[in-house]
């Protein structure tokens, strides 16, 4: 693993406020990624965590954060599916839960290791979810793109500054004047026009948000993403009723967090989305999900899953 920078001191504070989420004695780990191949580099670490979390299963767990861009809780490193092959470990419990900037983009990871199994629960996740959406700004802001990169970077685009490209530029822009101001024939309007991708894109992304909401338990505000007609039947208190009880027993909570919106049908203002089953034991058949744009706005008309709609 990557020593730990000295500017680490400057971290301290936020550092602390990540040991108060979780249990006492585990390792905390705030580690930022540092290049396109997903290299991860430790930003700051608890230094009363010992070596938990320090070995190649550290890695392999924060490698899989990565690409899924998704929390990862593992309860038994020897019984867990992703630990497999690791002979020598360095934790029992873990949780990984990625970090993200104003854009989406994938920053870092905080990483969460302990000695004992069964040490990190839901509530310690959506705690570090919430931790990573605060935080997420500042670590953005210490990001450093080493020199040499920066140096590659800029020195690829030295060319662009050259007497005859800049004179071909110039030349380019003078036709182009040209070309706007110049008088042309009226042409047809097209009789129908692409729907832009982002509009294409919006059942897709209520569906995810909502899906969201039900597994940090806000349920108020997933209630909100419902159709009037849909919330005359269905009121707030029963909604979270229904849905608190499914997600409280067995592998609810898992399979709720194991499933993904994998598609959306549009047509015209009515879309249908599809959550395929997950590895959860016991989950099993399809979710659909149905929406409709009303004053420019898409909400769920009817859910079919474990929990369906009246």
């Amino acid at each position: 693993m990557t020593p730990i920078s000295k500017k680490d001191n400057r971290w301290s504070k936020i550092g602390g406020a990540l040991v108060e989420l979780l249990p006492n004695g585990v390792g905390a780990f705030l580690l930022v990624k540092i290049s396109d191949d997903g290299t991860l580099k430790t930003l700051w670490r608890n230094p009363d965590g010992d070596e938990q979390g320090t070995g190649d299963d550290a890695k392999r767990l924060q490698g899989i954060c990565c690409k899924r861009q998704r929390p990862v809780l593992v309860h038994d490193a020897e019984k867990d599916i992703q630990m497999r092959g690791i002979r020598v470990r360095s934790f029992h419990s873990a949780l990984c839960v990625p970090v993200f900037d104003e854009d989406k983009t994938l920053l870092g990871v905080i990483f969460a290791a302990s000695s004992e199994t069964d040490t990190f629960t839901n509530d310690h996740r959506y705690a570090l979810e919430r931790f990573a959406r605060e935080y997420g700004p500042a670590l953005s802001a210490l990001r450093e793109v080493p020199t040499s990169d920066r140096e590659e970077k800029t020195g690829r685009f030295d060319f662009l500054f050259t007497p005859l490209v800049l004179g071909a530029v110039v030349f380019a822009l003078a036709l182009f004047a040209l070309w706007s101001f110049a008088p042309s024939a009226k042409e047809p309007q097209p009789t129908s026009t692409m729907t832009p991708l982002a509009i294409k894109n919006e059942p897709l992304e209520v569906a995810n948000l909502f899906l969201e909401e039900l597994r940090e338990r806000n349920y108020d505000s997933a209630w909100a993403r419902l159709d009037s007609k849909l919330k005359s039947d269905w009121s707030p208190a029963r909604f979270a009723s229904q849905f608190s009880t499914w997600t409280d027993v067995g592998d609810g909570a898992k399979i709720l967090e194991s499933r993904r919106v994998s598609r959306a049908q549009r047509h015209n203002r009515e879309a249908q989305v599809v959550l395929l089953e997950s590895s959860v034991s016991g989950d099993r058949g399809t979710w659909e999900w149905n929406l409709r744009k009303k004053d420019g706005r898409w909400s769920l008309t009817s859910l079919d899953g474990p929990v369906k709609s009246p």
